[in-house]
């Protein structure tokens, strides 16, 4: 005779799918529970990204695949920045001041979002103030609230973001 434990579906060790297919998934099946706007970044399209400058096309369908998410660019956009991606390697690489000592580890940071100022960019990177703000003339009661993290409650990050999607007017400095 079979038990009743038998008949229970294993436990999946599979990831849960990523943000994009889950969204996709929604899409399809108008009668699938709808999930909450998510306002956070996509760590699997920054990861993905990562290995398609990186390493090239197919480690970016290995890490897609990996996260269990769907491609979120097109065939010519991988195609395009493929190219350019390794154009841009090629010229730093093959420049008057290309040394064969350089650290591969330092190429590749300079293509990805490793750094707070890529080393790639049209811009200088801005120059930073140093020292303590000035304090500001401020009169009259504070407008800080404080919010203690419970066991078993909303993190604050969770806070914030409904707080942020109640909101129905952004004050100004001037207005009271």
């Amino acid at each position: 005779m079979l038990s009743s434990e038998s008949l229970r579906p294993a436990p999946s060790a599979r990831k849960p799918l990523g943000k994009l297919s889950s969204r996709l998934e929604e899409v399809k099946n108008p009668w699938r529970q709808v999930s909450s706007l998510e306002l956070s970044h996509n760590e699997a399209a920054r990861l993905a990204t990562d290995a398609l400058l990186e390493q090239g096309e197919h480690e970016y369908r290995r890490v897609l695949t990996e996260e269990r998410e769907v491609s979120f660019l097109s065939q010519q956009e991988v195609q395009y920045i493929t190219r350019y991606s390794a154009a841009a390697a090629s010229k730093t690489s093959c420049g008057p001041d290309s040394s064969n000592d350089r650290d591969f580890e330092e190429d590749v940071s300079e293509l990805t979002s490793g750094t707070y100022f890529p080393m790639m960019s049209d811009e200088e990177p801005p120059i930073l103030e140093l020292g303590w703000p000035e304090n500001p003339n401020r009169f009259g009661p504070s407008e800080t609230q404080i919010y203690f993290q419970r066991d078993k409650s909303h993190n604050v990050k969770d806070l914030i973001r409904s707080l942020i999607n109640q909101a129905k007017k952004v004050r100004g400095s001037g207005s009271k």
